[in-house]
């Protein structure tokens, strides 16, 4: 097989991995609260260890900048259209 080929069929373990913790995070957040988002907590819901935790996200503040990346993401599909890539057209006060 060409080099070109398995490199386009290989998977990104780190996207995944970096998808499970915010999946996580965003999951504790919705059913208990900002106030309950913990790493230990994280950990548990995204069966990893500490270690491969703090690999892909150094601190807690990280994954909860994700975890509103992706919702800001969202938002912004949900408001597809001409200006769908421009958050400040459609947000009150981002002028």
């Amino acid at each position: 097989m060409p080099a070109a080929v398995r490199k386009s069929a290989r998977i990104d373990i780190g996207s995944i991995r970096r998808g499970q913790i915010v999946d996580a995070a965003a999951t504790i957040i919705a059913e208990r609260g900002l106030q309950s988002l913990s790493l230990s907590e994280i950990e548990k819901r995204a069966g990893m260890s500490r270690g491969q935790l703090t690999y892909y996200f150094k601190t807690k503040e990280e994954i909860l900048l994700a975890v509103f990346d992706r919702r800001l993401e969202r938002m912004c599909a949900q408001h597809a259209g001409p200006q769908a890539g421009n958050p400040s057209a459609w947000l009150p006060g981002w002028e």
